[in-house]
C-alpha cells in the first residue's frame, strides 16, 4: 500500500484531534470520603462542586490509618490539575480546611488514574479523639469471653449480644440502646431501663503481620461483675 504525505498528515491530524478531544472532555474523578460527614455537609459540598461543573463520588469507606486530618491525595497525571485547588477551596468554604495535600506515588488504590481522593474529618462531638461514632458501628468478637460471644453496635443506636451457649450473667440484658457521648466510654442502656447500667472503655491499637497492619478497636467492660476477667470485645480492620 502506498502512503502519501497527505495521507500521513490526515492520520496525524485525526490522532491529534482525538487526543485533544479526550483531554478536554475527561475531567478528573473526585472521590469524597464521607464516612464522618453529615447529610447537610455532603449536600453543601455537592452544590459547591456542581457550581464548578464537577461531579463528585461519595463513599463511606474506612480511612487509611495514616490519615487523621483533612487530606487530599491526587494521582500524578491529572487532566486538570486545578481541581486540587478547587477541592481545597470548596472544603475550606465548608469549614473543613485541607491540612495536607500529597501526590499518590505508591499503593494499589482505585483512584490512581486521573482522580483525587478527598478525606474530610469534621469536629468530633465526642471530644478530641480520632474515634467517631461511625467507627464504633461494628460487630465485635469476644476474646477471653464465653464461647462465641459477640457484640453488635448498630447504626440505629441498638446493641445486641449474641452467643452460642447459655450465659450465666444473672439479670444482665442482652440488648438495648448504646450512646457515645464522650471518649473513651460507651454507655449501655439495657432494654426497658431509664439509665445506663453498663459502660465500655474504648481503646485503639495496631498490630502487624506478614500481610500488613491491622487497626483494632477494643471495648473493655467497665462493669467487672458481668464478664470474666480479661474479657474484651475486638474489631479489626486491615489498613
Amino acid at each position: 500500500m502506498h502512503i502519501t504525505l497527505s495521507n500521513l498528515r490526515a492520520v496525524y491530524t485525526a490522532i491529534f484531534c482525538c487526543l485533544f478531544t479526550i483531554g478536554c472532555t475527561s475531567k478528573p474523578d473526585i472521590h469524597i470520603y464521607a464516612k464522618y460527614l453529615s447529610d447537610e455537609q455532603k449536600a453543601t459540598l455537592e452544590r459547591g462542586f456542581d457550581n464548578a461543573n464537577y461531579d463528585i463520588i461519595f463513599n463511606n469507606l474506612d480511612f487509611p490509618s495514616s490519615i487523621n486530618q483533612n487530606t487530599i491525595i491526587y494521582s500524578l497525571l491529572l487532566s486538570d490539575p486545578d481541581v486540587i485547588s478547587l477541592a481545597e477551596r470548596i472544603s475550606d468554604q465548608n469549614n473543613l480546611p485541607v491540612i495536607n495535600t500529597q501526590a499518590l506515588t505508591k499503593g494499589n488504590h482505585w483512584y490512581t488514574t486521573n482522580a483525587i481522593a478527598v478525606f474530610l474529618i469534621p469536629d468530633n462531638p465526642a471530644g478530641q479523639t480520632d474515634v467517631f461514632v461511625e467507627d464504633l458501628i461494628q460487630t465485635y468478637q469476644g476474646h477471653k469471653c464465653p464461647p462465641k460471644l459477640t457484640l453488635t453496635l448498630k447504626a440505629n443506636g441498638a446493641y445486641q449480644f449474641s452467643h452460642s451457649t447459655e450465659l450465666a450473667y444473672g439479670t444482665m440484658k442482652l440488648q438495648g440502646k448504646w450512646k457515645y457521648r464522650q471518649f473513651p466510654y460507651i454507655e449501655f442502656w439495657a432494654e426497658g431501663d431509664t439509665y445506663a447500667s453498663q459502660y465500655f472503655e474504648i481503646r485503639k491499637s495496631f498490630e502487624k503481620d506478614i500481610v500488613g497492619e491491622i487497626s483494632f478497636i477494643d471495648l473493655f467492660p467497665a462493669n467487672t461483675g458481668y464478664f470474666p476477667a480479661g474479657c474484651v470485645f475486638r474489631h479489626g480492620v486491615r489498613t
